[in-house]
């Protein structure tokens, strides 16, 4: 579409130095962060104003207003005349044509790659197969497909150099193709329990051959065992040489370490099926089918089972515990939390008497069950039992059973929102399911599932079961104070300490009841009454910080992705594979702590400064105009936060609108603009406001022509009526204007403009109202007291076109509260939206009118300290008090969609979200509500409840920043605490077991202090990563908030391009028809 003529003034330029801007990125993938300080150069020089526009008159009214709910053009937005100067800057970077688009490179060369792919089949140059490498023999035939090397060798050498790589594949060139064969036919015998190249004398011959899974394929070798004295039993010289065996007893198979190491890896990561990769195997053992493959599937099962268990007891560091493994703890070798709080790990000393911090040692985790991870009944406990029944994320079956046996079922009744957690677990299909989903319990702040923290549900989610869940991973806690989330918490939680009592005495709370503080999670907030909404909110708790309590869903989204193979496992495979991939998930969230609390303190720094920075105009408004007030809502406040029983300040009392209310003051509203009677009496206040009504009943008629640009007959007949009577109440309007304004014809420069002109258009006529006059013609004009009388009344039309905004915003918010309620279907979706498109046409006509009337009385009474009350109205400051502006990327989005020629739909008007986003709370109250209406008026009570209900959000918000602020450097402080606790564990356990063989102890030695290694690295990596951050964060955590408003100011520098368009008086369209 054509793009519209900027006006001269559209780009300004008042800095023409370079200004140094550091800033702060975050890669794409959200797992980097980087400090980048670069110069903004100044922009160019701007173009000279076209000396042709600078005459052009046009009525004051009508030129400028396109902040339309719905505009079909670029947006415009006003900007005030003290707004800080921005500048452009457009960055390029180089591009390569074969980085970005690298398949366009590799076209032309297709045939080059499939030679050379080809050119594999063969022997390759003369001198690869000319004479042996090893022994200079003549036509060498064997091929190793593993080796780097690509030459051919004899069969005596090819099985000589592969003594030590006895699972490399090796191909025959039979003078005309390489055809497979194996080391094995070439006569190589695989020694175990001597060095690699030496023979046993006393060795066992194995009589079948041995079969070895590598990552390469199935492998078919001569095995030798060794069988000297102290004889070395089969299964440990496999596991010497890296080979996992398959049976305890004279093992025919095995896997090895790498393949194991490889399964595992993939399984965890991509949630590969045991299935899937043995048959990969197969394949690239032999694509076609031809070779006989030994089946072992259920050998490499049983291994990889194994395999995880041992490695999830070493990584705990099981195997340096003299008493062994059979000590292990329940619990003990899951990934703990590292941020999370733990006495005697990562707390200070002292941390329990500190009871004015003491919220910052308080442990937050959330609750819930997940239906997706059934479980068939397939085989049975006794031939598929658990290793380490309650050693890592799953709860002991045992003693969980047997206190489920002592439950006596009864249905289950919500009084609260009828949630599904309730009605499926009274309806939850059990035919053929042992298991009909897994109750969990994870960290809320960094998603690390819980020790013991996942439990077998038999039918639905019920009490019994989740009870004991979260009590066992709860054991042996000693915190003061524990968040928990719930989405059922407003019914768990009634009669919790009752059935407390039932639960098995090991797993008993050791803490006070009034520690368990329950809350339930955003999202399924929404869906609970009203009476829950406040009490059980995350967003209103103290403490707390930006914890939505949705965390378990995350969690349940990664295991999730394994429901379907573990649904058809046994219950000890399938303990033990859900058991791994949480220590995995626990693990790959630990790594990433440096990045996730970097990122996360890099955004509550900026909203923290954000929301006290709007908290505070809020409050600095309120004691302006209402002194007193905030006082008593913070007595308020403090009552409910320690009586929930209380009145509560987040809630409103005011009766929510109907549709039959909404439609009855619109229809007392327009009821009421009958207009003046051309025929009462005239004094210099019956003359200006005259010439207001005038102006509007322009502005409509103007605003309804352009909304209808396609007209029916019947519509244009309409304008003509509306357009003769705004022609005789004009001709009425010269008549006054001659009486009270005199000279204005000497001082114009078109007098001729005050005559009535059949060809103009009655809404584009030229009133010339006092303020349309500069000084000095305004007083040669008018007669004495006119401009006053002119200015009296503008100022009092400010107040009532803000007064009328703010009720049609209270109106609008109140109809889409009951649109998204009560309204389901397009017929009644349509009829609620032909009140909304009323409500907007009513915000628009308020908005225009307070924006015209400041025009006029800043021409009549100038800059003064009304500015301070009447603000400039920008769009964005239309909005009601549970509506948000849009976000810079939103806005840009936005403009992109309306140069496209796209309508603004959906939950947005005017460049604001209409509609409450559930979870969102980056919303600042508009500057029109500060200057409520007076004491005593229509509203002034609702609007006031309004604002007691918007500050105690407001501090809410900007107090749960602040608070995150705290806990993430806390939890940095944790983190690395407790990275050196286990550090210091590592090389203590180093020495446990001094009694050991020197083999065995060099092992134990060397895998300890590589892990202290490790963790020392991390904790110095984390605490260098973290700490130009907590210097930043280092105002905030002093209370010092205009020092951190002042650092942050200094290290960023904001370049925007903002440019102001023609605005038209183009009224509302309604997006649905």
């Amino acid at each position: 579409m054509p793009r519209r003529k900027r006006s001269a003034d559209d780009l300004w330029n008042h800095n023409e130095l370079p200004v140094p801007a550091s800033t702060l990125q975050l890669s794409r993938d959200g797992k980097r962060v980087r400090w980048d300080t670069a110069q903004v150069q100044p922009a160019a020089p701007l173009p000279v104003p076209n000396p042709e526009l600078a005459g052009l008159e046009v009525p004051e009214y009508f030129a400028e207003d396109a902040s339309l709910p719905y505009d079909n053009d670029f947006p415009s937005q006003e900007t005030s005349d003290d707004a800080a100067p921005t500048e452009k800057v457009k960055v390029s970077r180089k591009r390569y044509a074969n980085s970005d688009n690298p398949l366009l490179s590799f076209i032309p060369l297709r045939q080059e790659y499939v030679d050379e792919y080809l050119r594999h089949e063969g022997r390759g140059s003369p001198g690869c197969y000319d004479f042996c490498p090893g022994c200079a023999a003549a036509a060498p035939t064997i091929c190793c497909k593993d080796c780097f090397d690509v030459r051919l060798w004899c069969e005596e050498c090819a099985v000589e150099c592969h003594r030590r790589l006895p699972l490399h594949r090796v191909e025959r060139w039979n003078t005309s193709f390489f055809e497979k064969t194996s080391l094995r036919k070439l006569g190589l015998r695989v020694q175990l329990g001597h060095p690699s190249g030496q023979g046993c004398p006393f060795k066992v011959v194995s009589q079948e051959s041995f079969t070895v899974l590598h990552t390469n394929g199935t492998h078919q070798l001569a095995v030798d065992f060794c069988n000297c004295l102290p004889t070395i039993e089969h299964r440990v010289q496999c596991m010497r040489q890296a080979w996992w065996p398959a049976s305890t007893e004279k093992p025919r198979s095995a896997a090895t370490f790498t393949l194991l190491r490889q399964f595992q890896t993939l399984s965890l990561q991509g949630k590969l099926a045991i299935y899937d990769y043995y048959k990969s195997l197969e394949l690239v053992t032999d694509g076609s089918g031809l070779d006989h493959i030994p089946f072992r599937l259920a050998q490499l099962s049983l291994m990889v089972r194994e395999y995880r268990h041992v490695v999830m007891l070493a990584r705990a560091g099981r195997g340096h515990d003299p008493a062994g493994i059979i000590a292990t703890k329940p619990g003990e070798i899951a990934v703990h939390c590292r941020a999370c709080p733990q006495p005697g790990v990562n707390l200070p000393d002292g941390w329990e008497k500190d009871t004015k911090n003491g919220w910052l040692y308080a442990l937050m985790i959330g609750m819930d069950a997940c239906f997706r991870l059934q479980n068939r009944s397939r085989s049975s406990d006794t031939k598929d039992p658990t290793l380490g029944p309650g050693w890592a994320t799953f709860v002991d079956d045992a003693p969980y059973h047997e206190h489920l046996k002592n439950y006596i079922h009864k249905d289950e009744i919500s009084s609260c929102a009828g949630f599904a957690a309730i009605f499926l677990a009274n309806l939850k299909r059990t035919t053929a399911v042992r298991t009909t989903g897994v109750g969990g319990v994870i960290c809320s702040r960094h998603d690390l599932w819980r020790p013991n923290g996942l439990g077998d549900l038999q039918k639905g989610e019920r009490y019994a079961n989740m009870d004991y869940i979260l009590f066992c991973s709860l054991r042996l806690v000693y915190i003061l104070l524990i968040f928990l989330s719930y989405d059922i918490m407003c019914q768990w939680i009634v009669n919790l300490w009752t059935r407390v009592l039932a639960l098995p005495e090991a797993i008993r709370p050791t803490f006070p009841k009034e520690a368990l503080v329950g809350k339930i999670p955003q999202f399924h907030l929404e869906a609970h009454g009203r009476k829950c909404h406040t009490r059980y909110s995350l967003r209103l708790t103290p403490g707390v910080g930006r914890v939505e309590g949705e965390a378990p869903e995350r969690g349940w989204s990664i295991l999730g992705r394994a429901a379907t193979q573990t649904k058809e496992m046994g219950p000890g495979a399938r303990h033990n594979v859900i058991d791994d991939i949480c220590g995995f998930s626990n693990w790959r969230k630990t790594v990433d702590l440096g990045n996730s609390l970097l990122k996360k303190l890099v955004l509550a720094i900026t909203e923290s400064i954000y929301y006290w920075r709007a908290f505070r105009g809020l409050e600095d408004g309120l004691n302006r105009e209402h002194p007193g007030c905030i006082a008593e809502w913070e007595i308020m406040l403090s009552a409910w936060e320690a009586d929930p029983s209380k009145p509560c300040p987040y809630e409103s009392k005011e009766k929510e609108l109907t549709v039959n209310k909404v439609k009855l003051q619109l229809a007392n509203e327009e009821h009421a603009r009958m207009g003046l009677s051309v025929n009462q009496p005239h004094t210099p206040t019956t003359f200006i406001m005259l010439g207001l009504e005038l102006e509007e009943l322009q502005r409509c008629l103007l605003r309804d022509v352009k909304g209808k640009s396609e007209a029916t007959p019947l519509q244009l007949a309409g304008f003509q009526d509306r357009r003769l009577g705004i022609r005789k109440k004009v001709v009425y309007f010269r008549t006054l204007q001659v009486q009270y304004m005199p000279g204005l014809g000497s001082v114009l420069d078109e007098p001729a403009l005050l005559q009535d002109t059949p060809d103009l258009p009655a809404e584009a006529v030229r009133l010339f109202m006092p303020s349309e006059l500069n000084d000095l013609n305004r007083a040669r004009a008018c007669l004495p007291g006119v401009a006053d009388v002119e200015c009296r009344i503008r100022e009092a039309s400010l107040s009532d076109a803000l007064e009328q905004l703010r009720r049609h915003l209270r109106m609008r918010s109140q109809v889409n509260k009951w649109k998204g309620k009560n309204v389901r279907g397009q017929r009644y979706n349509t009829r609620a939206r032909a009140l909304q498109h009323r409500i907007d046409v009513k915000v628009h006509a308020a908005k225009m009118r307070y924006r015209h009337g400041r025009r006029a009385y800043l021409a009549l009474a100038g800059n003064g300290p009304w500015t301070s009350q009447y603000k400039e109205l920008l769009d964005d400051d239309c909005r009601a008090m549970n509506e948000r502006e849009l976000t810079q990327r939103e806005k840009e989005d936005r403009r992109e969609k309306i140069r496209a020629g796209e309508r603004e739909v959906g939950d947005t008007r005017d460049g604001v979200v209409v509609n409450g986003v559930m979870g969102d709370t980056r919303r600042v109250l508009s500057w029109i509500w500060y200057n409520v209406a007076s004491q005593g008026t229509e509203d002034a009570a609702a609007v006031l409840e309004g604002l007691r209900v918007q500050w105690a959000k407001s501090k809410a918000s900007a107090r749960s920043w602040s608070d995150d602020v705290h806990l993430l450097v806390e939890e940095m402080r944790r983190v690395e605490a407790a990275t050196h606790h286990i550090a210091d564990r590592w090389t203590r356990d180093s020495k446990l077991r001094s009694g050991a063989p020197s083999e065995l102890q060099e092992g134990l030695t060397g895998y300890a202090f590589r892990h202290t290694a490790m963790e020392e690295r991390l904790a110095n990596k984390w605490a260098e990563q973290w700490r130009k951050g907590r210097a930043r964060a280092a105002p905030i955590l002093a209370g010092n908030m205009e020092a951190a408003e002042e650092a942050e100011r200094l290290t960023k520098t904001d370049v925007l391009i903002e440019i102001e368009l023609e605005e038209d008086d183009s009224p509302p369209v309604d997006d649905d028809f």
